[in-house]
């Protein structure tokens, strides 16, 4: 199974704007520039789920919710 940039950067996305974030707070949110994050959303970049799952900060908490999204969507 090949890693789809695309599908994941799309996913990504409407997780955010789901969940009420901007590119610019999510960004600073991961420690990221605002520039980069656009590229993970636009597929052009990745970007590994560890930026989102770093222990004992507020990623952690993020990460969570768009997982919970994300099932919430896809699961049956």
């Amino acid at each position: 199974m090949q890693y789809d940039l695309v599908r994941s950067g799309t996913t990504i996305r409407q997780l955010r704007i789901q969940n009420g974030y901007t590119q610019e707070n999510l960004a600073k949110m991961l420690n990221i520039d605002r520039s980069f994050f656009s590229y993970i959303e636009s597929g052009k970049r990745g970007c590994s789920v560890d930026r989102f799952a770093e222990p004992k900060s507020s990623n952690s908490q993020l990460y969570i919710v768009f997982l919970q999204t994300y099932r919430r969507r896809n699961l049956p």
